[in-house]
């Protein structure tokens, strides 16, 4: 037995050897785009030596009827049509055959615009080429855009050159299209009275250096609608244009919305960067989003909204992305796609520029889930140092027919800014957290300079029903065209026909051999190989009809297999003669092999008719243990008992509060009150939960979607007990779950007496124990108005008042609104209302974090500063605390202290309970909220505007009674109760403000009064002490009876004077 014993330990390791190697040589290139036949496209007029034209910049591909071409947009490029012009941009057409040909747009050169004489044209340096966008249709509208071009409006004799931006449209029906000249000009932003605005008495650009055409987004269903960005608009706060055409006619409508009123947008943010529009919330309504990376103090906004009926009228603004990370450049990319299949398509954002150590890149994912509001749904981050991962991302459409679209992210800046690409699929989480394929650009060119700058939209322009894609490497000046290949699932089963058990005298048994393929657009057949492997350990059986291929018994079958057809051989297998081993199980597994497998074939030449097998769907590998019937009696068979049930380690009544622990072990008891049973195995299910880990002697079904699906090997034979313990995690648990059953059954190849107890249930049920509070304090509870060395009032006084928001009870809190109260103007009758207090500045901070709030005018406050103090002789500051804004003051929940509140006849009340009192009211998202240690801080500063005052309120009143009132509202997860006797979600802060106490003048009766009554006081005092007898003087008398009486007795003289005592004996 310790050789078995040895041999078995052998064999474990060398199968965990085999495991890691795999592990190790894992292709990032192994799935469906074909890496191994890229198409590299050259800048066709680059002249060694010279300025890159770009050539890359943009890609696009346009699929005709007959023919398709791959356009590339060359934005420094020089155009052999305009030879008087420096460097106006062009766009390339490529053939399929590798030959690239300039299409010229645009014949004219500088001066007169062709269309519009009172437009004169700069064409130098216009980055024609800059944008491409394509319908995807074949009769497709195209656009190609100049962000740099440049209208000279002559005022004066003068020349006022204004970068509006220019772009060209055609309708191709074939390829012959592109032999021609652009059918319609888009000057956007042309217009000569809109190109300056005033803003303040300031003069500032306002289409001026709009820069039309800076990004591009084409969708279309009844109407073909252009969204392009133009981030230069209105002093550069940018804008989103709308171009609208009939389906087979030129560009009828556009509309240009107001953004000079927009609160949320400001100067330099540069909205219109990046584009999109996406079918977010339902199936049927398009929203856009377009990208300001510059805003929100450079950690970057997305907006998403409709445009307007008309130009000049406010977009409707339904939400906004904020960026997580300073300068990350949230919003370089943009793309819209269902990668979850939930028939809602996601957001997905680039941020190239966020920082581990520098510039690695992240791009984030967003869903709509909860009241139509975009909430994250995952990260994908970039793992290389200046690689800029995210710097382009695009949705590639379901390219692997699995029901889910997948995305593609550039990193143009990786590999020694070589370039790569890389492909993330899609599931019912989301994508895949580890990409599928990584494609480096020194694969298809050693030259290759920035692969992955761009992009195309997928066309399939091969007609083979499979997508293509084209990816731009503008720094070498070449793209890449990359195909995709048929993707099949394939399935290998073995079974095992007999009822009976192994004998130590049966000679052969039989199996049966199963397997078929299935796909969308893939072969009617395939050539498989079926490698078999019989018992390879111990060698106790066969495969007769076949000779071994290793002499360790290996088999290679070949077949021939139809799409969508199960194929069915039976195999006969022969044991060998005076088998010693029969307590482990005959091993037997099949392996299958496809002919004409893409990355097994590897090969340069290009492989039409190969496929890829999508290996998470597919079942290509197979194993069958089947054990020898011993130790079961006379007869030989093995006939168990079995029995399993479930506990849990949760409180009494299997009750689990969320968020308390992130994992309960669940323990599998298994009995067994009959003979050895052989393979036996607990099969536990549930919905919801997913495993912390897995054991080694349990496998997961990934197949099962939404539920856990775990199969536990306990015993092979399990002679009496066993018990297994499980982790499930807690972390993923939902507030809208109440309760999960969780079932499991115990199965074994022994045959069983009572199928009756093989199965238990157990139900888990969740609480939720939620509670936030909030505390106030102010920095300095009482100030003097009145200057130290003269008994003049100050102008202004400047104060603080913090709040702290933090989370009790064990579940989390994934968002709560804390709005803060703040009085600001005194509303007076017939006059404009005064104000009092100006809010100086506003920070917030959460677990290292800032975050943003609005008030309530909804402009975003980060650091507000409002009526600046002309002379800081004015105002008193407290250095210890206004000077360092600290967010982490120490205080807490628990030091929330009752206020104190001064006399009513000397105080002016100012709080916002009061309808005389006009109050901002400021709003913060925070969240979330995990633990204890969430903690949110708040810290405003005040200055109180003495000198504003008016002089009637103060008359009677020295003391000043300031309160600002701070609360907290849970709103996810919502409809959720706190817990009973939670902590307060209402706190109020206050200061008070004194000055000179106003003397109080006495009136004259009230002194005599009082005179009259302390004589008649005195006069009771000095009855009642003669009635008592304190003025007479019988206590002497009696004192000196006593005296004689003593010196009588005992012959003593007994003195007493107030300077001697003398005692004397005879």
């Amino acid at each position: 037995m310790a050789i078995w014993a040895y041999m078995r330990s052998t064999y474990f390791r060398v199968q965990s050897l085999i495991f890691i190697l795999i592990i190790l040589q894992h292709n990032p290139s192994a799935y469906n785009i074909n890496s191994y036949n890229g198409e590299v496209f050259r800048d066709p007029v680059h002249v060694s030596g010279e300025r890159g034209s770009y050539f890359g910049f943009s890609v696009a591909l346009y699929v005709g009827v007959n023919e398709s071409l791959l356009l590339a947009g060359a934005p420094r490029a020089n155009s052999n049509a305009l030879p008087f012009v420096t460097e106006p941009g062009t766009v390339f057409k490529c053939a399929m055959n590798g030959i690239c040909k300039e299409w010229v747009i645009d014949k004219t050169g500088n001066g007169p615009h062709p269309y519009k004489r009172q437009i004169n044209q700069i064409k130098d340096y216009a980055w024609i080429g800059a944008t491409i966008a394509v319908q995807n249709s074949t009769e497709a509208r195209v656009m190609v855009c100049g962000p740099r071009w440049i209208n000279n409006v002559i005022n004066d004799n003068k020349p006022n050159w204004y970068m509006n931006g220019i772009c060209y449209t055609t309708l191709a029906n074939s390829a012959n299209v592109f032999e021609r000249q652009a059918e319609e000009h888009l000057l956007l932003l042309s217009n000569s009275g809109n190109q300056i605005t005033t803003k303040n008495n300031i003069n500032i650009y306002n289409y001026g250096v709009g820069q039309a055409g800076f990004s591009l987004h084409m969708n279309s269903q009844y109407t073909v609608n252009v969204a392009i960005g133009s981030p230069g608009i209105y002093n550069w706060k940018g804008d989103a244009i709308l171009a609208v055409a009939p389906m087979n006619g030129p560009f009828s409508r556009t509309i240009i919305p107001s953004l000079a009123r927009e609160p949320r947008i400001h100067s330099y943010n540069y909205f219109g960067y990046a584009i999109t529009a996406g079918t977010y919330f339902n199936e049927q309504d398009v929203w856009y989003a377009s990208s300001a990376p510059q805003a929100a103090n450079v950690y970057g906004k997305v907006l998403v909204f409709t445009f307007p009926p008309k130009t000049n009228q406010r977009m409707f603004i339904k939400t906004i992305l904020y960026g997580q990370q300073y300068g990350e450049y949230f919003g370089a990319a943009l793309t819209s796609c269902d990668v979850n299949n939930d028939h809602r398509q996601e957001l997905i954002v680039g941020a190239p520029q966020w920082s581990r150590d520098m510039d690695e890149g992240h791009v984030y994912i967003f869903t709509a889930r909860h009241n139509n509001n975009l909430e994250e749904l995952q990260t994908l981050e970039g793992e290389i140092i200046g690689g800029k991962f995210g710097f382009t991302v695009m949705c590639l459409g379901d390219i692997d027919y699995d029901g889910y679209d997948d995305i593609a992210v550039g990193a143009p800046y990786e590999e020694e800014s070589g370039g790569a690409v890389y492909i993330f699929n899609g599931n019912r989480d989301g994508v895949s957290r580890k990409y599928s394929q990584r494609l480096v650009g020194s694969r298809f060119s050693p030259t290759i300079r920035g692969f992955g700058i761009s992009i195309s939209e997928p066309r399939d322009v091969n007609h083979d029903n499979h997508s293509d894609i084209a990816v731009g490497a503008y720094l070498s000046g070449e793209v890449v065209l990359l195909r995709s290949a048929p993707v099949v699932t394939v399935n290998v089963t073995l079974t095992y026909l007999q009822k009976i058990k192994l004998l130590r005298n049966t000679t052969t048994f039989k199996i049966d051999l199963w397997m078929s393929y299935d796909g969308i657009y893939v072969p009617e057949y395939l050539q498989v190989t079926a490698v078999l492997k019989i018992d390879p350990l111990y060698g106790r059986a066969m495969y007769r009809a076949q000779k071994s291929n290793d002499g360790l018994q290996t088999y290679r079958l070949y077949y021939t297999l139809f799409k969508a057809t199960i194929t069915s051989h039976l195999l006969e297998v022969h044991l060998m003669e005076n088998i010693q081993n029969v307590i482990d199980p005959l091993e037997i597994s099949v392996s299958m092999q496809l002919e004409d497998d893409l990355h097994v074939r590897n090969e340069s030449s290009l492989c039409t008719s190969c496929v890829v097998i999508n290996k998470l769907r597919s079942k290509t590998e197979d194993l069958i243990k089947l054990p020898f019937s011993v130790d079961c009696g006379e007869d030989n068979i093995c006939v168990s008992n079995l029995s399993v049930t479930l506990s849990t380690d949760s409180t009494l009544g299997n009750r689990y509060i969320i968020g308390s622990a992130p994992i309960i072990t669940l323990r599998v008891d298994a009995y067994n009150r009959g003979e050895p049973a052989y393979q036996t195995r607990v099969r536990i299910f549930t919905e919801v939960l997913t495993l912390a880990s897995i054991p080694p002697e349990c496998t997961e079904n990934p197949r099962v979607s939404n539920m856990l699906d775990v199969i536990c090997d306990i015993g092979n034979p399990l002679r009496t007990n066993k018990t297994l313990t499980l982790q499930l995690d807690m972390s993923m648990v939902r507030y809208d779950v109440k309760k999960v059953e969780i079932q499991t059954n115990i199965t074994t190849q022994s045959d069983e007496t009572n199928w009756d107890d093989n199965s238990y249930i157990i139900t888990v049920y969740f609480d939720v124990d939620i509670d936030i509070a909030i505390a106030g304090k102010a920095q300095e509870n009482l100030y003097s108005y009145l200057r130290e060395d003269e008994k003049k009032s100050l102008n202004n006084i400047r104060f603080q008042h913090f709040y702290e928001v933090q989370k009790f009870g064990a579940s989390p809190i994934e968002e709560v609104i804390l709005t803060v109260k703040i009085p600001t103007h005194l509303r007076r009758p017939d006059v404009k209302d005064v104000m009092i207090i100006s809010i100086n500045d506003t920070v917030g901070r959460m677990d290292g974090y800032q975050f943003y709030c609005s008030d309530s005018n909804q402009t975003e406050v980060l650091s507000i500063t409002s009526n600046k103090i002309v002379s800081m002789d004015d105002v008193i500051v407290n250095s210890s605390s206004i000077a360092s804004n600290n967010t982490h003051a120490r205080f807490s929940i628990e030091e929330n202290t009752q206020i104190n509140v001064p006399s009513e006849n000397r105080t002016l009340y100012i709080n916002c309970t009061s309808n005389a009192i006009e109050c901002v009211h400021i709003t913060c998202r925070l969240g979330p909220f995990l633990s204890y240690l969430s903690v949110a801080k708040f810290l405003v500063t005040l200055d109180l505007q003495l000198s504003n005052f008016p002089a009637d309120m103060l008359r009677h009143k020295d003391i000043i009674f300031y309160v600002t009132e701070g609360s907290v509202t849970i709103t996810q997860p919502d409809n959720i109760a706190q817990r009973e006797g939670h902590k307060p979600d209402t706190t109020l802060v206050a200061t008070t403000f004194l000055g000179s106490p106003i003397a109080q003048g006495i009136a004259v009766w009230i002194i005599a009064l009082s005179v009259i009554l302390g004589i008649v006081l005195l006069i009771l005092l000095v009855l009642g002490l003669i009635k008592i007898g304190f003025f007479t003087r019988k206590k002497k008398l009696e004192l000196e009876a006593l005296k004689a009486e003593t010196d009588k007795k005992y012959n003593v003289v007994l003195e007493t004077t107030s300077s001697t005592a003398t005692l004397d004996h005879d």
